[in-house]
């Protein structure tokens, strides 16, 4: 598979990274190098623990792209979890959309919150599934869409919390190309950022770690696509006493 950088007018040819088991699907990048997009910043109240690894600023968009067409791929964060946290409960993810090249995100789009634990810090050797739910894009542009959890049960034990989405507006064959999921590419970088997509371009709901075309953290595919999702979350201390309650 080749990783290519798509400015909104030009296909350009950047780097191939490794044999991949799809010879089809490109990651690519929306903008040119030197273009950024500032986001108003949003202070999620009422959650005592936040996770993020942005700076509130998207310098690119990233997409998985057949040719003219869109596919479905797995974008997520690894956060590191304090033990003195646990256990506790994700009850807010917080996603940037940015309108940036063509066919950008548009208000209304289904895609999927998707939320595992890690006991090892790798999600290449797999992940412990914890909640999954559907949602609909309801701000782009202006500020974070704030999604809340509703049903996550509280998280006991790991080292990791792996917060990722899916594109599930994304027919293969049928959706034209988009780059769905901002990134901030100041540097230093976090590499803390992974995607992963599937041999058929459809994820599995929920997608199962390691995906089976590509996965490893949006770094390893080449510097021109290295950065951090703008996506966060916020979580709850779960006092143990209430662990087997689930908010409704």
């Amino acid at each position: 598979m080749m990783l290519v950088r798509q400015s909104v007018v030009t296909l350009a040819l950047l780097a191939t990274c490794g044999t991949f088991a799809s010879a089809e699907q490109a990651v690519q990048a929306a903008l040119p190098p030197g273009k950024t997009v500032s986001i108003p910043v949003r202070i999620v109240e009422g959650s005592p623990v936040n996770y993020l690894v942005d700076d509130g600023t998207a310098e690119n968009t990233i997409g998985v792209n057949n040719g003219a067409t869109a596919n479905q791929f797995l974008w997520f964060n690894r956060f590191d979890i304090d033990p003195t946290d646990l256990p506790l409960r994700v009850d807010q993810v917080q996603v940037f959309w940015a309108n940036l090249g063509p066919n950008p995100p548009a208000v209304g789009n289904a895609f999927s919150i998707h939320i595992y634990s890690d006991a090892d810090a790798n999600p290449a050797n797999g992940s412990t599934h914890v909640v999954s739910q559907a949602a609909t894009i309801g701000v782009v542009f202006t500020a974070f869409d704030v999604q809340n959890i509703t049903s996550a049960p509280a998280i006991a034990s790991g080292v990791n919390l792996h917060i990722g989405l899916v594109n599930r507006w994304a027919t293969p064959g049928v959706t034209p190309a988009n780059f769905p999921a901002s990134i901030d590419q100041t540097v230093p970088n976090n590499v803390r950022s992974w995607v992963g997509g599937d041999l058929t371009g459809t994820m599995a709901n929920p997608p199962v770690m390691p995906t089976n075309a590509f996965f490893g953290t949006i770094d390893s595919f080449g510097a021109t696509l290295a950065g951090d999702w703008l996506l966060r979350a916020t979580a709850t201390v779960v006092p143990v006493e209430l662990m087997g309650v689930t908010v409704e």
